[in-house]
């Protein structure tokens, strides 16, 4: 944009050098011709004349002064912490005036949170920032205790936590929690870490790494493999799936012949 103007400000000097050259050339001959002394030196003189007041109009420090101005703004801007290679860049940003983005963390500080988990209720998670501390809610906003976790939301905090690269430290000289690793996985390790059920939490349990599939894009998922060397925890949690699924099916069951029995009754 700037050196588009520069171009259009030359342009226009140079017009108006033109223009003014002309007019002085031809005032000074009507001036001599009125004289009665026109002749050759006379036009020569009054060409000579007119190009240099056409010369004159071209300001020779131009050039500096833009120099100058574009240094000083490259000095402001690195007080501020913008250090830029080409300056021209900083000026298409700044005449930029809407920008149309689709993808989270192009604008935003590239932070998630795991707000909702849904798997047969919905619970929430409260507790803000990249901070582990927090509750796990439900649909009431009542807090859920560890010992009352249905079987399907500890499936969940497992896998958050297990099949999971991230990690998150406190830092004692800025007092804050830092996470490291990709944003969704930060923001699946800490709905984990507020179940109070993360990582050290199943290694405890017996659970420990045997291999990992990392994430590919035919597969569009990442597969850990981990094996209970406590057996009985495995078994609990296995039996603990299947009675709830049975459960499930004879909760279904029954609804499944209420309704035939309420649709006989209608025919009835």
């Amino acid at each position: 944009m700037l050196q588009k103007r520069l171009d259009g400000l030359g342009k226009v000097l140079v017009i108006l050098a033109i223009v003014l050259c002309i007019f002085v050339v031809v005032i000074n001959i009507i001036r001599f011709h009125l004289a009665g002394n026109l002749g050759g030196p006379q036009i020569f003189d009054a060409i000579e004349t007119g190009v240099s007041l056409g010369v004159s109009v071209i300001p020779e420090g131009l050039v500096a002064v833009t120099t100058i101005t574009m240094a000083l703004g490259v000095q402001h801007m690195a007080k501020n912490h913008a250090v830029v290679k080409r300056l021209a860049v900083v000026e298409s940003l700044g005449s930029i005036t809407v920008i149309c983005s689709d993808k989270t963390g192009t604008l935003t500080e590239g932070k998630m949170k795991a707000a909702e988990l849904s798997c047969g209720k919905c619970f929430h998670f409260s507790g803000k920032g990249s901070s582990p501390e927090g509750e796990v809610l439900d649909e009431k906003d009542n807090q859920v205790t560890q010992n009352k976790y249905p079987v399907r939301l500890k499936n969940s905090l497992m896998t958050c936590a297990l099949c999971n690269n991230s990690s998150i430290s406190f830092h004692e000289d800025t007092n804050e929690y830092v996470p490291v690793g990709d944003p969704t996985e930060v923001a699946i390790l800490l709905a984990a870490e507020k179940g109070k059920m993360n990582k050290g939490y199943w290694l405890e349990q017996g659970w420990e790494f045997i291999d990992e599939v990392a994430f590919d894009s035919d597969r569009k998922c990442m597969s850990v493999l981990y094996h209970c060397k406590k057996s009985a925890n495995a078994l609990e949690m296995v039996f603990d799936n299947s009675s709830s699924k049975k459960k499930e099916k004879s909760k279904k069951s029954k609804k499944s012949k209420k309704s035939k029995k309420g649709e006989e009754e209608d025919d009835d």
